[in-house]
């Protein structure tokens, strides 16, 4: 009995320890958020927030009273949008 239990346990803890971490460890800087901030407030946004979510870079922002969350890539020197959905 303690046979057939510990095995399905030994496989679960196996899987759990070895899946890669889904949590983000990426920062975005307070000069990258200021300059996306500028951007999108030059576009008519209210910018509430920037975060890596999901690997990628995003911007939560206001614009005529609905909200949007905008995708951004950062290019060499620039920022660029990749998508708004909204």
């Amino acid at each position: 009995m303690i046979r057939t239990f510990a095995r399905p346990l030994m496989i679960a803890l196996a899987l759990t320890a070895s899946a890669p971490a889904f949590a983000s460890d990426e920062v975005v800087s307070d000069a990258d958020k200021a300059t996306i901030t500028a951007m999108l407030t030059g576009m008519g946004y209210e910018v509430r927030k920037v975060e890596f979510d999901d690997g990628k870079l995003e911007a939560y922002a206001v614009k005529d009273g609905k909200n949007y969350e905008v995708v951004l890539r950062k290019t060499d020197d620039a920022f660029e949008i990749v998508e708004i959905e909204g």
